[in-house]
């Protein structure tokens, strides 16, 4: 296996806090606690996925703000996922998150439409059809497992398929560090599976 300390794969430190936000916001909003198993995993994912991140944090980046904003809203979205899911179906839940994240898309960042003449369509298509998947899932698990939950094995997962994804596609090195994590995370997800 490759190894490189300096030119590792990377990921966002500050997005690690979401499953913790998704926990006490589920605890606030649905009156839905986690087990102290379910607490200390969530936890655990989290401090394992802020070390996978950068050896430092730096706060002056004009992207640490927008990351803050995507953590909180990531960690807050789920929980109101799963309150809309009581009153709406799954199908249309997906119809309407679509459009909704498609019009503030349109609006906010005016793509170019020169997709198809880059000859990337197909990749296009690909991710959108990842997306609409893993909502389908996420608004699935959330049927029956609480947010944090939900939140904390996404995010585990998440960061060692993209660690995994850099390493095999794109030739990206794993510290010794990144795999130990690596690890430990997929425990931590087992037990939390274990757990629900």
């Amino acid at each position: 296996m490759r190894y490189n300390a300096v030119t590792s794969s990377k990921v966002i430190p500050i997005l690690c806090v979401t499953p913790v936000i998704s926990g006490i916001a589920g605890w606030l909003v649905l009156n839905d606690a986690l087990t102290w198993l379910d607490w200390c995993m969530v936890v655990c994912i989290a401090v394992g996925c802020a070390l996978m991140g950068t050896n430092s944090l730096n706060l002056r980046t004009s992207g640490f703000i927008p990351a803050c904003i995507t953590a909180l809203s990531w960690g807050l979205c789920i929980v109101f996922d799963k309150v809309a899911l009581q009153y709406a179906a799954i199908s249309f839940h997906l119809v309407f998150l679509s459009v909704c994240i498609l019009a503030l898309n349109w609006f906010f960042l005016r793509p170019k439409l020169t997709i198809a003449q880059s000859g990337k369509l197909s990749q296009v298509l690909f991710g959108a059809g990842i997306f609409v998947g893993a909502i389908v899932f996420q608004l699935n698990a959330l049927q029956e497992i609480h947010p944090g939950i939900v939140e904390a094995t996404k995010r585990g997962l998440g960061v060692v398929s993209a660690l995994g994804v850099g390493y095999w596609l794109l030739s990206e090195h794993i510290t010794r560090k990144q795999l130990f994590l690596c690890f430990a995370l997929v425990v931590c997800v087992c037990l939390l599976a274990i757990d629900v």
